[in-house]
């Protein structure tokens, strides 16, 4: 029962943010979705209705079949002639972004790093999805908009991969790249 409660909750809680943002242009309904999210988790009446989070049930039951239906309207053949630049933005350039941006916030909200990545890596509207809600509406050019759409594919196992190494430099205390041994 908790759990369709919770479901029933954040579902309503996603309505209202995705009405908001049909009527206010200028913002991404992403930001919009995340302020609705932290002003169910600030009200204690609406905090107490959504359980806990539990990242494995999140990549399981959620992102793993959003990520596996936006990679069956991607051209395999198109994204190995582009393999280079997909990478290069999707990986080196989202890092890059992502230690600059964790950096700021950090040093803006007087937050802990881990706290600052977390919500770095959450705040970033990295899905194909998010990349065509930011488009909608502009002239881009079809090749351009194609390759674009692509690195945002590659980019939210990145983005994933962020929020991964964020939850767990908050817990353990450390930052690691590498196994220990």
């Amino acid at each position: 029962m908790d759990l369709l409660i919770s479901t029933l909750a954040i579902a309503i809680a996603v309505a209202f943010s995705n009405i908001i943002a049909r009527y206010t242009k200028h913002i991404a309904g992403t930001y919009i979705n995340l302020l609705m999210g932290v002003i169910v988790a600030v009200i204690p009446w609406t905090n107490h209705l959504v359980l806990g989070f539990n990242n494995e049930v999140f990549m399981i039951l959620i992102l793993a079949p959003l990520l596996f239906f936006e990679g069956q309207t991607t051209p395999l053949l198109m994204v190995g002639k582009k393999v280079k630049s997909i990478m290069g933005v999707a990986v080196i350039l989202a890092v890059v972004s992502a230690i600059a941006a964790t950096v700021i916030t950090s040093r803006l909200l007087l937050l802990s790093l881990p706290v600052a990545l977390i919500i770095v890596a959450i705040a970033t509207p990295t899905d194909a999805t998010a990349f065509d809600a930011v488009v909608e509406g502009r002239k881009i050019p079809q090749p351009i908009r194609n390759i674009l759409k692509m690195e945002s594919l590659f980019n939210d196992a990145t983005g994933i991969i962020l929020l991964q190494a964020g939850i767990l430099w908050l817990t353990t205390g450390h930052l690691s790249f590498w196994p220990l041994s």
